[in-house]
């Protein structure tokens, strides 16, 4: 059947003129206004564990490009020196190089940093300042562009054929964004309409990177997340492991609701205080709050809440604002989790915004939703029971079932109706594949946040193209996220991230441990991949950083990978001498008989193995043939 054409006044894209070809961009992108004259940029960018990559359009709506490390750097190739303080690298990166103007170059091998005060660029030579070149310089041909660097202070140890790295001090996105837009580290950036996706969140939680947090429990539930649901990952284990909770420290808060809402034991703020100025003295400031039915009567939360914001603490979170959702467990996690990640996720959104001239609202750590009036014991204006008090879930909320928009937190629902700075505004995007302001967003919103966008983004992609069923398979760093849509993405509304269970709607994606920086190593009697990633920093082995095998480097020691082509400059003899020393523990613990070209390639069938399975998790075993 042939696709179905679509009239243009009806709001929606026409198809392609060729079959199979994307229709051209325009300018007007996903989650951005319509242009207008003297618009700002519009720039869309995400943060994954190695790298980040930028999508801009430009006033004139014409497309730029951009990927950068993730650790907020940019690496070149020593071309040529002609003293300390000038030199020529090659880059990608490097055709127009005014925005390194203030910006650090660094000699890795040394640490010594050096801030750059002129660029001059040209791929040929020609048109360089002579006084940059010592007599009868010339600079070879080269397949990247190429400028020349006068520094404010010399770096005596760089050499042709060295890599070094470039950086602004500033997050990954914003290098990014100067990048695209060649504004230098010494000026500001010009109006932009910023919209992101960050694993900042994920990788914060994985590594338990977090805020130290206190938790605010019903007397007698102290040891509510030790205990958990007791579920057994294996039931025949003879030493269970459990893993410790996020949290540093419990307090027991003296209050009882019935299942109705309705106060069985008083709030006893008195003793809440002397407990809270403990650990205040103690240098704990975040807190998560969760008490027994707050879902249905959210007042003994709310007074914890303001409470403990008027004692000193920087941020609380509130079980009842971000789910008002039955299920104790399930709501206490997720209060913990977004606590834990709330001043990591607040300082980094803050660092983006000062960056592009959006106002910061100095109240965001202390954030609080609103609340519905509520008397002791029951809600203003109602007789008898309680019902839940449900978020206005808006857009987001359309086509969900009651008990889902009641799942949806009051953070998702709040719609984009903050005020913003004139210039320059900045979404996020959630785990639910939705763009939200800042008051609005809450970390727990972000945990899938890349992943999301690379599902809702196939997912209109492939509408476009004439296929509303289609699979995502989105390859990265750390891992691999894949999922199938046949129209709009499947969403859920609960899902577990590492060792903890976040109840919040989001994408349905199949993740495996994956990537491109998957650890490849050798474990007693057999080879591994994962799930441990080398990230951007050190990054494989080829990265020329001290990093481990991973699967780029079997791509790049297999032909699969051009390095000519890649984002970074590439150390193919790094990569082939870590290759060589995992081979020799592979014949020594496995089969004398493994080459380097078979343990390789046994590496990555590992890897696809593992990707195969993600596919058919999400196809041939919920009965769905992707053929």
């Amino acid at each position: 059947m042939p696709p179905r054409t679509t009239n243009p006044s009806e709001g929606e894209p026409p198809p392609p003129s060729e079959p199979g070809k994307a229709p051209p961009l325009n300018s007007r992108g996903a989650g951005f206004p319509a242009r207008e004259p003297n618009a700002p940029w519009q720039i869309a960018i995400d943060t994954g564990g190695t790298f980040t990559d930028c999508l801009a359009l430009d006033p004139t709506g014409t497309t730029h490009r951009a990927k950068v490390l993730s650790s907020g750097c940019l690496r070149a190739t020593v071309r040529e020196v002609t003293s300390p303080t000038h030199l020529c690298l090659e880059a990608p990166w490097l055709e127009n190089p005014v925005f390194a103007v203030g910006a650090t170059l660094t000699d890795p091998a040394t640490g010594t940093d050096a801030t750059i005060i002129n660029t001059n660029a040209n791929s040929s030579g020609a048109g360089v300042s002579p006084a940059m070149l010592p007599t009868g310089a010339a600079i070879p041909p080269t397949h990247l562009p190429a400028a020349w660097l006068t520094l404010a202070t010399p770096l005596p140890n760089l050499k042709p054929g060295d890599t070094t790295e470039l950086s602004t001090g500033e997050e990954a996105p914003i290098l990014a964004a100067r990048l695209v837009t060649n504004t230098p580290a010494t000026s500001p950036l010009p109006p932009i309409d910023l919209r992101l996706s960050t694993t900042r969140g994920t990788n914060a939680l994985l590594e338990r990177q977090g805020a130290p947090t206190v938790f605010f429990v019903t007397e007698g539930f102290a040891d509510l997340l030790v205990i958990g649901d007791q579920t057994r990952p294996d039931l025949f284990t003879l030493r269970v492991r459990k893993p410790l909770p996020l949290h540093a420290r419990v307090i027991e808060v003296c209050e009882r609701l019935d299942a109705a809402g309705k106060v069985l034991t008083p709030l006893d703020l008195d003793s809440l205080r002397a407990h809270a100025r403990e650990t205040l003295d103690a240098g704990i400031t975040v807190a998560a709050v969760t008490l027994m039915h707050a879902w249905r009567n959210p007042h003994h939360e709310h007074l914890v809440r303001d409470t403990l914001l008027e004692m000193g603490f920087t941020h609380v979170s509130t079980s009842s604002e971000l789910g008002a959702t039955i299920g104790y467990l399930a709501r206490a996690e997720t209060a913990v989790v977004n606590a834990f990640l709330a001043p990591v996720i607040d300082d980094y959104l803050s660092r983006m915004q000062v960056a592009i001239g959006e106002e910061v609202d100095p109240a965001l750590g202390g954030w609080k939703a609103p609340a519905p009036e509520v008397q002791e014991g029951k809600l203003a204006g109602q007789e008898g029971g309680l019902s839940s008090p449900r978020p206005n879930p808006g857009k987001q909320g359309q086509g969900l079932s009651k008990s889902q928009e009641r799942g949806l937190s009051k953070s998702q629902g709040r719609g984009l109706s903050s005020p913003r700075a004139k210039n320059s505004s900045l979404l996020i995007m959630t785990s639910a594949g939705s763009l939200i302001d800042r008051p609005s967003f809450a970390p727990k919103d972000s945990l899938l946040s890349g992943p999301a966008g690379g599902v809702v983004g196939a997912a209109e992609a492939g509408r476009r193209a004439g296929f509303p069923r289609i699979i995502s398979f989105d390859m990265g760093g750390t891992s691999t996220d894949c999922a199938r849509c046949e129209g709009p993405p499947e969403r859920i509304y609960q899902t577990r991230v590492g060792d903890a269970r976040i109840v919040a709607p989001c994408v349905a994606v199949e993740t495996v441990a994956a990537g491109g920086g998957s650890i490849c190593t050798v474990d007693r009697d057999e080879l591994r991949v994962g799930p441990e990633s080398a990230r951007a920093d050190p990054g494989p082995a080829c990265y020329g950083r001290g990093g481990p095998l991973t699967i780029t480097d079997c791509n790049l020691l297999l032909g699969r990978l051009d390095p000519a082509h890649f984002a970074i400059p590439l150390d193919q003899s790094a990569a082939t001498t870590r290759a060589k020393k995992t081979l020799t523990q592979a014949q020594t613990q496995l089969d004398p008989t493994f080459t380097l070209d078979s343990l390789l390639a046994g590496f990555l069938d590992i890897a696809n193995q593992r990707m195969g399975e993600a596919i058919r998790r999400i196809t041939l075993r919920k009965g769905h043939d992707p053929a």
